[in-house]
């Protein structure tokens, strides 16, 4: 067969070794073409029987020739036994072999030496900052040293929560027990902690950046749903409960605290003078004379505190003493009675309310 008919495929098992065979043959073709040797070249080591030597064709089609084909020889299997890898400038990469963690490739062109095809990349855009992969444990545990030259590591306490700052913009609120890996990368990543084992609301500071991203349409905050805003408005006041505790009282405006670890509820409380209707009581007078009568009643609090502590709905105990009053004062009259005097239910009813709501904030 002619060297140039060789198929473009190495046959056999070994490429490499083929390539070696067929190197050494160019090469002795060219010597022979040279006329350093003789048109037929004999083994340095003679075979034992005389008559039989290795032999090369006297005909040369020429060096040039063979010269360029050892060139193209060595070019194919050097891209045969080499893999190139790109990175770009927006990404970093894990190259694995076998399926196993071999080391993180930064930006720029990475040749392999990879015969068999073992090894494999998995890339990453270092605009979504986040690394999430199954061996994100690990690689920190077993490669925490080539881990710290390529991501930035991010880890919560039991009672802290961590904000993750993007080119000087609140970007993230981290919940406690968190675990994380951010990219470093042409975005400045900036990390804080906060400790909430005690302290619950948002610092002024703090919460202009969440006002501004939250409540006026901005992009929201990832992990946002950490924070409690309590909104307030004019002529209220807000009942703060933490855990089931009653911890104070709100004054009008926005208020932010940290959800975690904590249930937060706020109640408002409308300050303003209110009007309550008791309608459609169906009374027995004392001479049984059946009238419907409706009662309109106006209250406000006094001490917020007070009568939420007393009862847990102070208007629906003030309806029913208003449903009280009503009845003895007319049940205990004669229908005569009350026409004589039309200002006696107003007054038995005032006097009951009085007393039995004395105390009660109201």
């Amino acid at each position: 067969m002619s060297i140039f008919s060789l198929p473009h495929r190495l046959p056999g098992p070994c490429a490499v070794a083929r390539a070696c065979e067929w190197a050494l043959a160019v090469c002795l073709r060219c010597v022979a073409f040279s006329g350093i040797e003789s048109q037929r070249i004999e083994n340095t080591t003679r075979s034992p029987y005389p008559t039989q030597a290795m032999r090369l064709p006297a005909e040369s089609p020429g060096s040039r020739n063979y010269l360029i084909l050892l060139s193209y020889l060595f070019r194919w299997e050097g891209a045969m036994l080499f893999r190139q890898f790109y990175v770009k400038k927006d990404e970093r990469a894990l190259l694995f072999r076998k399926g196993d963690f071999v080391k993180f490739l930064p930006a720029g062109e990475h040749a392999v030496f990879d015969p068999l095809h073992h090894y494999t990349v998995e890339k990453y855009s270092v605009a979504q900052p986040l690394f999430q992969h199954k061996l994100a444990d690990y690689l920190q545990k077993a490669e925490a040293d080539a881990v710290a030259q390529v991501l930035h590591g991010v880890e919560t306490g039991a009672a802290e929560i961590g904000l993750r700052y993007e080119n000087g913009v609140l970007a993230e609120v981290l919940a406690p027990n968190t675990r994380r890996l951010y990219w470093k990368g042409y975005i400045d990543l900036r990390f804080e902690k906060i400790d909430i084992a005690n302290e619950y609301v948002i610092a002024p500071a703090l919460t202009q950046e969440i006002t501004a991203l939250i409540l006026r349409g901005g992009v929201k905050v990832s992990g946002n749903d950490g924070v409690f805003v309590a909104l307030v408005p004019e002529h209220y006041t807000g009942l703060l409960t933490v855990d089931g505790k009653l911890q104070g009282l709100l004054a009008p405006g926005v208020h932010y605290y940290w959800r975690f670890l904590r249930d937060l509820k706020v109640e408002t409380v409308d300050l303003r003078l209110q009007v309550l209707d008791v309608a459609g009581q169906e009374i027995l007078t004392r001479d049984k004379v059946s009238l419907r009568v409706n009662l309109t009643a106006g209250y406000r609090y006094t001490d917020v505190q007070t009568a939420f502590a007393r009862q847990a709905k102070p208007v629906d105990f003030l309806y029913k003493e208003l449903q009280f009053g009503l009845r003895a004062a007319v049940g205990t009259r004669t229908l005569d009675e009350l026409l004589e005097n039309k200002t006696v239910i107003d007054d038995v009813v005032n006097q009951h309310i009085k007393r039995r709501v004395e105390g009660f904030g109201l």
